[in-house]
């Protein structure tokens, strides 16, 4: 599997999110984005956002699962600096929610972006430029794009697992 560490962590999570919160009848209607154009300009989201133009502000909130926060620490194999998780997030309300909820497995992103001095990467920009509330989950990654990029090798899946099992407490605690 190509791309194991850039978009593994994303899929697996947005498969157990959505897993957990069919068990539980959460009281909120959620929706489950899977986008493609993230390298055309997020062409995907964009176009969702034009079709659905009250939904970027009416959502409580959105959770990104970007690229790259399953990327394991490739420094024994000659890479020069280890990956990065940095979490993004719309407001200091929802980044304080998440944190909290992260600190249930003991991991936690290695960066918060300021709130409101730097736009926000990936598809939350999308979200950001529409006034809605986000929290987002993106990775540095030397692997970036690279054949090499593959599974097992490139994958820390317990850090990943981690991480999911935290994003699974923040959908619930947001749709209740």
């Amino acid at each position: 599997m190509h791309c194991a560490s850039e978009r593994g962590g994303g899929i697996a999570g947005f498969l157990e999110i959505m897993r957990k919160l069919c068990s539980i009848s959460p009281r909120r209607n959620i929706i489950f984005l899977a986008n493609s154009g993230h390298e055309l300009g997020n062409i995907g989201i964009e176009h969702y956002i034009i079709s659905n133009p009250t939904l970027v502000k009416d959502a409580i909130a959105w959770i990104h699962l970007g690229a790259n926060f399953a990327a394991a620490n490739l420094t024994q194999f000659g890479l020069k600096t280890p990956p990065l998780v940095v979490s993004q997030a719309s407001d200091m309300q929802i980044q304080e929610l998440a944190l909290k909820c992260m600190s249930n497995e003991g991991v936690k992103p290695d960066l918060s972006m300021p709130i409101g001095e730097i736009p926000p990467r990936s598809e939350a920009q999308n979200i950001h430029d529409g006034g809605g509330r986000y929290f987002s989950l993106i990775g540095t990654n030397n692997l970036f794009h690279h054949p090499e990029d593959r599974w097992p090798k490139a994958v820390d899946i317990n850090k990943t697992t981690k991480f999911i099992r935290d994003l699974i407490s923040l959908a619930i605690e947001l749709t209740n």
